[in-house]
């Protein structure tokens, strides 16, 4: 490095008659990192030259190789956006990976957000956390926010939580409002200590009162449905109108359900159907089901079959094992749909991979009777099985009568399958 800086001085000083946009580029040709991001500010933003996000790419990428970490990022987040270069999700990945090496907290953030979505790389939730967690520990907002979503819905649990709670405690005590909230869930969660969890519950509100959307869906669920100790409805009902009026789809949802029961608010089921239809056109599946289910029963709305079936439909190919059950029942029925069992069986198989116990008894009758699906009573035996693992009383019962009437190879065989399957499916949360 240090031949190549007098190597550059020595062009430079050379360079008679030569612009100082000129010296500037070859400085950025040989090697200068801030040459280089002068160069790349200047192309970005056209101060001094022809607007040019393709040139501002060249020379973030000449810094980025040469191992400039926030240069790395910057790559990143133009292969994720496409300014500058063709949209490539595997690419942002690998510049993303590269700034997280180096300590960049959003980096961080962001390689472990598409790991988690599979988004430019394979799904891998463990993969994940781990960088999810070295971007809360470092402070980054958005790091935090997803640790707290995923320590309050159960799907994190931390290894030490004492050594967790001191660094978000750091964080939150600089004014990270992210921090606050993930600060909370983590002393909510975690502490065995009943004055630890007030405390949690004080930083949450902190956090809700503070503007995070996020925050505040929590503490109005908590408020509304959590423990007795913690318990205020009308208020609860405050913070979720907050984050349901901030487009938060989740919290449209919880909103709903609290005009249809009556948490918190007078019961009207016209403002619930209201905030469900908000949420199923923001993309929430559960709203989406719970919309359908509106229109099934005609509260709040008009029984409109067409509209069950739209929005049944779009929660279903969302990935919502329940819809997905309840569209081979239509399907299954002839119920607002023309009678067609191979696509309740195509929906019953679906929700029954994960790991819907009503699903999979259905499943199973649809292969013992051979209702569109090829009749084997060993498929059939393995998914009533499972059902019944499930919590399916029903199943259970066609298990132990349809145990008796097969050979000891057949039980064999589907108790086989009912272990490969659970050995594949050994993170799928079995329900009905």
């Amino acid at each position: 490095r240090k031949a190549i800086a007098v190597g550059a001085t020595l062009v430079v000083a050379t360079c008679m008659g030569c612009s100082d946009f000129d010296r500037l580029r070859v400085k950025a040709m040989l090697g200068g990192v801030n040459s280089q991001l002068e160069l790349a500010h200047r192309y970005g933003t056209g101060i001094g030259v022809e607007q040019s996000e393709e040139e501002a790419v060249r020379w973030y990428r000449r810094a980025a190789i040469g191992g400039h970490a926030a240069s790395q990022l910057v790559m990143g987040n133009r292969y994720a956006s496409g300014i500058g270069v063709e949209p490539d999700s595997a690419k942002a990945v690998a510049w993303f990976e590269k700034a997280a090496a180096r300590g960049i907290p959003e980096a961080q953030f962001r390689a472990g957000f598409a790991y988690f979505q599979g988004v430019g790389v394979e799904r891998n939730v463990r993969t994940a956390v781990a960088y999810l967690e070295r971007a809360a520990l470092g402070g980054s907002r958005e790091g935090l926010l997803m640790m707290a979503a995923l320590l309050g819905g159960g799907g994190v649990t931390l290894q030490a939580p004492d050594q967790t709670a001191l660094r978000y405690r750091q964080h939150a005590e600089a004014g990270n409002l992210g921090a606050h909230y993930a600060l909370g869930v983590v002393l909510l969660t975690t502490a065995a200590d009943p004055e630890q969890r007030t405390e949690g519950v004080r930083w949450i509100t902190s956090a809700a009162e503070g503007g995070e959307v996020p925050a505040q869906l929590h503490l109005g669920e908590l408020l509304l449905r959590g423990p007795s100790r913690f318990r205020d409805p009308a208020r609860g009902a405050v913070f979720l109108e907050r984050a349901a009026g901030a487009g938060h789809s989740g919290a449209m949802q919880s909103l709903g359900l609290a005009y249809l029961n009556g948490e918190g608010v007078a019961p009207d089921p016209v403002r619930a159907a209201n905030w469900f239809r908000k949420g199923a056109e923001a993309g929430s599946a559960a709203s989406q089901a719970s919309l359908a289910q509106l229109y099934r029963t005609g509260t709040g709305v008009e029984e409109n079959g067409a509209e069950v079936l739209r929005w049944l439909q779009a929660a279903a190919e969302s990935g919502h094992a329940k819809s997905q059950h309840n569209l081979g029942v239509l399907y299954s029925e002839g119920t607002t749909v023309s009678k067609n069992p191979d696509q309740a069986v195509k929906w019953f198989r679906m929700a029954a991979e994960q790991g819907h116990s009503m699903a999979q008894g259905a499943l199973g009758s649809c292969y013992l009777t051979g209702n569109g699906a090829e009749q084997d009573v060993v498929q059939a035996l393995m998914w009533y099985e499972l059902a019944a693992r499930g919590g399916n009383a029903s199943a259970a019962n066609l298990t132990q009568s349809l145990r008796s009437q097969l050979n000891d190879e057949q039980r064999a065989a589907a108790a086989q399958l009912v272990e490969a399957w659970l050995a594949e499916h050994a993170n799928t949360k079995a329900g009905s």
